[in-house]
């Protein structure tokens, strides 16, 4: 079997959808979905480099041999959400080959449901803490009341006091009783990291999310000498060398995996060992994908042990012309049980000439 052909597909703004064909009628989808404050990539540069870089080195090559695949896609530099695409697609096709599910190729699986955790104070930029704490009631009235995760930082205005204002207004909002962390989105440096979470741990907090800028591992690590509450790494960790440099270092409990900034579901397992092998946790966060990088994130939070917090993968609903995805009585992401990712395209994805066609986001 032999990769004969890749589409690209544009999907809203921001997304693209690409399909691997082989020459024996098989197909694998996959999903790029770039935040470019990480990586830089947007939806016209991952077409690019998809068509001028990444496709070609796959064009012919047996698409079960997923780790030379993806090595030698990682020879290129950077491109995260680009080589996730097709990385996503190729595990995909796999298990279609296998008739298995993606989950079984990785590891097996080791839960059924996968608990979400909602992220609330993102936008806009400078809500109040009554705004926050209303977006936090609304969530947990519809069901998910497993884990918030609450947006805290100078990212989000301009005074540093409001953290604690932020946070405790959702506290009371929510009675105390519902689990949350705060992530600082990498905004801090270690002195204000400290003093800001030493006030937010009147509330007990389960986790603090990137307290310091993503090179400053050293100052992640002062941090988490000097608090009571679990530090998770998110900004810091693009690939399994910065997840050796964490663990090195003493500077998190907890890594946060994103295809956005890893590159798909092969360097996410590697991540994941290398935080069962350091006895540290890990937790997959999804930036804003359909049901084709969603599932992908299912498939390695249940085939993963150490994935024992409730992942920010928030799904509601599939898409009109997705399915695969379903909730559980209590809104858990229930684990695909169908073929690769276990995700059906309802509708033909058009044809791609010289551009692609764009698709309803």
């Amino acid at each position: 079997m032999k990769i004969e052909k890749i589409e690209e597909f544009l999907v809203g703004d921001r997304k693209i959808f690409v399909k691997i064909y082989t020459d024996e009628r098989l197909f694998g989808v996959g999903e790029a979905s770039p935040l470019t404050f990480f990586s830089g990539e947007t939806q016209k540069s991952i077409l690019t480099v998809l068509r001028e870089n990444l496709v070609p080195m796959l064009i012919g090559e047996n698409p079960l041999n997923i780790e030379a695949l993806v090595s030698r896609m990682d020879s290129l530099p950077g491109w995260p959400s680009a080589k996730a695409a097709l990385d996503m697609a190729l595990y995909d096709l796999k298990g279609k080959h296998l008739d298995t599910t993606v989950c079984d190729i990785i590891g097996g699986r080791f839960r059924n449901k996968i608990e979400q955790t909602i992220a609330i104070g993102l936008t806009p930029l400078g809500a109040s803490p009554k705004m926050v704490a209303n977006e936090a009631v609304k969530w947990i009235e519809k069901g998910f009341n497993h884990m918030l995760k609450i947006k805290i930082g100078p990212y989000y205005h301009l005074d540093p006091k409001k953290d604690y204002e932020r946070v405790k207004a959702v506290f009371d909002a929510t009675g105390g009783e519902i689990p949350f962390w705060v992530d600082a989105q990498a905004s801090y440096n270690p002195k204000q990291a400290i003093k800001t979470i030493k006030q937010i741990e009147r509330l007990s907090p389960s986790y603090f999310e990137s307290p310091t800028p993503r090179l400053d591992i050293d100052g992640m690590t002062e941090v988490r000498r000097s608090i009571d509450t679990p530090v998770m790494a998110d900004e810091a960790i693009f690939s399994p060398f910065d997840a050796i440099k964490i663990v090195k270092k003493r500077a998190a409990d907890v890594l946060a995996i994103k295809f956005v900034k890893c590159g798909g579901i092969h360097n996410a397992k590697r991540i994941a060992a290398i935080a069962t092998a350091a006895g540290l946790s890990i937790v997959m966060i999804s930036p804003g994908e359909s049901s084709i990088g969603l599932a992908a994130n299912v498939h390695v939070a249940a085939s993963s042990k150490c994935c024992n917090i409730p992942c920010n993968i928030h799904f509601e609903k599939s898409e009109d012309w997705l399915s695969g995805l379903e909730l559980d009585e209590d809104n858990n992401i229930v684990v695909p049980t169908g073929p690769g990712l276990g995700i059906k395209l309802l509708k033909q994805l058009p044809q791609t000439n010289m551009e692609p066609r764009r698709l309803p986001s």
